[in-house]
């Protein structure tokens, strides 16, 4: 367990806790503009901090990694996220998936999703449709176009996997009611 404390510094936060000063936040603190200093105790938490020592042999990346969660959902929580547990990002990503050669066009309003096959000749398709945690929320076969009733669905993103049986194509989609 990661115990975290808040700690308001004093308006003579130099003269009375210099160690307070010791990182990028505090020329804003100096200037009177409001920052954010999080630390994980540095020197008082390794004894090896900044010495010839300070090498990847010395750090608890247990703890570190608690640190990051830790920062990751005070900044989700004051920035008020919806979907907190995930992040999009482009990538590349080459696997032995075999993907289908298809198109297919989405209409995404307050209440439905419709999907239309534009160009795919695979038969049987099934269409999936997840959270962005893995849960199933619905599937079903689908071949030409397919509507699914998305009036319960929370404001989100949300991926559309279709398969044929043997090759697959995942799509993102956005809720935004």
């Amino acid at each position: 367990e990661l115990l975290a404390y808040e700690i308001p510094a004093p308006s003579n936060w130099l003269t009375f806790t210099p160690d307070l000063g010791r990182s990028d936040h505090a020329p804003f603190w100096a200037a009177g503009i409001p920052a954010l200093m999080l630390t994980d105790g540095a020197n008082f938490r390794n004894p090896h901090y900044h010495d010839p020592s300070d090498d990847i042999s010395t750090i608890d990346f247990d703890f570190m990694a608690n640190v990051i969660k830790a920062t990751l959902a005070t900044l989700i929580e004051l920035a008020e996220l919806f979907h907190g547990t995930f992040q999009t990002d482009a990538f590349a990503l080459t696997t032995n998936v075999l993907e289908l050669d298809c198109q297919f066009k989405q209409l995404v309003n307050s209440h439905s999703l419709t999907v239309t096959n534009n160009n795919c000749t695979s038969q049987d398709l099934q269409l999936r449709l997840f959270d962005t945690t893995g849960g199933l929320l619905f599937t079903d076969d689908f071949n030409s176009e397919i509507t699914i009733d998305i009036s319960e669905f929370q404001a989100g993103i949300y991926l559309m996997n279709l398969s044929d049986g043997q090759k697959f194509k995942t799509e993102k989609i956005v809720i935004t009611h």
